[in-house]
């Protein structure tokens, strides 16, 4: 598959979109840009005011070039609009569980250390506390940009895709 030059992963937490961004970023020599630090004025312990968000996040849909990886919210759907594909991953509750879990484990995530269990124990209650707002969202942006949307399920799908993607000329 033949992509554009503004790239926009979205997914539920441990759906593996940053992940997919990092490839995709390196692969079609985009730049890389995750949600995670436009939110986060301090990692996952102090929000930016949404003012600076939307600051921030307008300066990088305006240039011509990037992939962005998060979570949907609506201080962010102004990328929705201005990108060219939308990758939503959509895996099973389970298996974002679990990528949840082995992050948290490995102490991968910055500000967070492993015997923080209750912070662990609030991520996996509301992956399964429906509904879930993220997934309502994805709902939504699939119905409202169908023409630019991909869908994967499964990490099989995201690894054959990100083989197969070409660079647009």
């Amino acid at each position: 598959m033949i992509l554009g030059t503004r790239i926009l992963i979205l997914g539920d937490t441990g759906s593996g979109k940053t992940t997919l961004a990092k490839d995709l970023s390196i692969k079609l020599a985009l730049p890389f840009h995750d949600l995670d630090d436009i939110y986060w004025e301090k990692k996952y312990t102090l929000v930016r005011m949404l003012p600076m968000r939307l600051r921030m996040l307008l300066r990088i849909i305006n240039t011509e070039k990037w992939v962005i990886a998060g979570i949907p919210r609506n201080w962010n759907e102004s990328a929705l609009s201005s990108a060219h594909h939308i990758i939503l991953i959509k895996r099973t509750r389970i298996a974002e569980t679990l990528r949840v879990i082995h992050r948290f484990l490995k102490g991968k995530r910055a500000g967070q250390s492993p015997n923080k269990l209750w912070t662990l124990a609030s991520t996996v209650y509301n992956k399964f506390l429906p509904p879930s707002k993220t997934r309502i969202l994805l709902a939504h942006i699939k119905k409202q940009y169908s023409h630019k949307i991909i869908i994967f399920q499964s990490e099989k799908q995201i690894r054959q895709f990100a083989r197969n993607v070409k660079k647009q000329t």
